[in-house]
This record gives C-alpha cells, structure tokens and sequence, in this order.
C-alpha cells in the first residue's frame, strides 16, 4: 500500500549516500524527472526521517507483536526480497545499507537467492510479465532527456516498468504529459508536477 512504500522510500538516506559515495558527482532525485529538468521538484516529499517511516508502518497495521524486531500484519511476518543487481564498485555497499536501514523500522528484506544478481539474469527476470512472486524489490537506472516522455519508463505496458503496476492515476497523468494540450508551455509544466507529485505519494519508485 501507499503508507508501506512510503515508508520504505523515507528510511533512504539520499543525500548521505550521494555525498559518500559519488563524492559530489550526483544530486539526490526529488521525483521522477532529472534535476536538470526545469520541471523537476525542488525537493522529494520523503526526506529521510526514521521515526516518521516509523509512524507510517505503525498507521499501515504492520507492528512487531511479538518481540523479535521485525514487523507483523495479520499474523504474517513482513519479509520482502531485494533483487539487486551486479553494478559498479558501490553497488553491493548500497544494497546492504538499503537492508539494514529497512532492519531499524523492523522490515526483514534479504537478497535474491543471498547475494547481486548478475545482470542480464536481472534484466531477464525484470522484463518478465507480472506474475513472478519471488522479489518484492529492484534497483534500476537510466538516463532521460531533461523534458521526456515517461511513458517507456512508467506506463501500465512499459518495458521498462520493473514493477509491472498498472494505476489509473498515472496512465492519466502520463497522457495528459503527452497530449496536445501539453504544447502549451504552462499547461505541461502542470502536468508533469502533477505527474511527479502522484508519483512520489504512491511510491512505486524511489528515484535516489
């Protein structure tokens, strides 16, 4: 739901991460769009706050009732695995700083089969059509113009929508981004903040 992902997405530590490890060769994402875009927000609405991700766990139903540190809804333990991918030298540093961020607020996340993925098992597996139940969640990059189309990336059908979600609320805003209308410079800078915002409350993506 909205409240987990969200949560998931504040326990990101974005600027420390950016700053530790690219050493001032990137900026922390706020949404969907580049930072070079003049449409990209001016800051993410899931700043990294701890007792916040807390508190969104808490009013989502998943509690740690029985002691052992790791959060339960429904009676069923919240165990997700993390299908990271081989990459470049901080790849697997960033992986488990993911895992034992998502420990402190009570989430068990392990990786896939217990370690990186090589890559093209990972492509193959995240190009697969819905219906894999053995990953819960992925890392990705690309790169993008600073005023693109987002709908290769998020659309219901794209190719690269890794987490294969289908929402009305997005289709709607990638097509208004795409419509006539959107020649209208005003109207476009509407749409895309619109797009970003919805994105960034539904959570489907952490852009870091």
């Amino acid at each position: 739901d909205d409240q987990f992902r969200q949560a998931l997405d504040t326990l990101v530590d974005k600027k420390t991460y950016t700053e530790s490890l690219f050493k001032g060769a990137a900026v922390p994402a706020t949404g969907p769009l580049p930072s070079s875009s003049d449409f990209a927000l001016d800051k993410s609405v899931h700043e990294f706050n701890v007792e916040k991700a807390k508190k969104l766990l808490d009013e989502a139903g998943y509690k740690d009732t029985d002691g052992d540190g790791y959060r339960e809804k429904d009676g069923k333990e919240l165990s997700l695995v993390y299908a990271a991918r081989v990459g470049d030298a901080n790849q697997e540093t960033i992986a488990q700083n993911y895992i034992q961020q998502w420990k402190k607020i009570g989430v068990k996340v392990s990786l896939y089969n217990g370690k990186l993925m090589e890559f093209n098992s990972w492509v193959s597996k995240m190009t697969t059509p819905p219906g894999s139940d053995d990953w819960d969640i992925t890392d990705g990059a690309w790169s993008l113009s600073s005023e693109p189309s987002q709908q290769d990336l998020f659309s219901a059908a794209a190719p690269y929508n890794f987490g294969h979600f289908n929402d009305s609320e997005i289709t709607k805003d990638l097509n208004d981004i795409d419509s006539a209308k959107s020649e209208n410079p005003t109207y476009r800078k509407a749409a895309f903040v619109k797009y970003q915002e919805d994105m960034n409350k539904k959570a489907y993506v952490v852009p870091t």
